[in-house]
Formats: C-alpha cells, structure tokens, sequence
C-alpha cells in the first residue's frame, strides 16, 4: 500500500509533468518516479 500511496502523492503534485496512465500501468513503473517525494 504504501508504494501505491506514494504513487498517487507523486502523481497528485506533478500532474502537469506527467501523462495520466492507469492505475496498474503506475503499479508496474510508469514515468511516475517513487522517490521523488
């Protein structure tokens, strides 16, 4: 749970850097880094 949290965090405040992509494409290493928080 907590990578998915971190996912959507990162997703939430970089919004306009990144394109939305499903849920289970970011589970699997989209372009949403987990470590940028």
């Amino acid at each position: 749970m907590r990578q998915k949290r971190h996912l959507w965090i990162n997703k939430q405040q970089n919004g306009a850097k990144y394109c939305p992509v499903p849920f289970h494409d970011l589970l699997f290493g989209h372009d949403v880094p987990i470590d940028d928080i």
